[in-house]
């Protein structure tokens, strides 16, 4: 299996796992992000050894609003940021009614403790089957990606790390 920063990713590309999502039904973008980081959880733990061993974590919660009313759904991504000294496995939550979420990295409560980079998907929920994979988001798309949306967050061990991502429509 194939290491990257310490975690076995068993050679799996991105674009695989989409496939995979598809296979499975799963057109929802948000819920391809949950499949991602439930996929990678499982890969992680089954590598064993001290590869298989997550860094240290600390819970994360928040809300996430956009144009200060709360974001309805939609999935909220910790991506640990390399260039500032972070490394380890993403942190994935689901984004509630009122736009509260909570993140998970590899099945337990929490994010890798330092710096992170932010993805927020949220799209409109589909009428029919047809329209699955196909919902418009709910968001500017700047912010599907951690290198345009211009989000980041420290996370910090021992302390309470409940964020406000604050979104704007234009």
């Amino acid at each position: 299996m194939e290491k990257v920063g310490g975690y076995c990713l068993a050679g799996w590309k991105i674009s695989e796992i989409q496939d995979m999502s598809l296979m499975l039904g799963i057109r929802k973008p948000e819920l391809v992000g949950v499949l991602v980081a439930t996929i990678l959880s499982g890969v992680l733990t089954g590598c064993g050894g001290s590869g298989g061993k997550l860094p240290p974590l600390a819970p994360v919660s928040g809300k996430v609003t956009l144009d200060g009313n709360p974001l309805p759904r939609g999935t909220v991504t910790f991506i640990p940021d390399e260039s500032k000294g972070t490394k380890g496995p993403v942190a994935v939550g689901q984004i509630g009614p009122d736009g509260r979420f909570t993140l998970q990295t590899a099945q337990q409560s929490g994010a890798v403790v330092g710096h992170h980079k932010v993805r927020i998907r949220s799209r409109q929920e589909a009428k029919t089957p047809q329209e699955e994979g196909k919902e418009p988001s709910l968001i500017p798309t700047k912010y599907e990606n951690e290198n345009t949306s211009g989000l980041s967050f420290e996370v910090k061990a021992g302390q309470k790390n409940d964020f406000t991502i604050e979104l704007r429509s234009r």
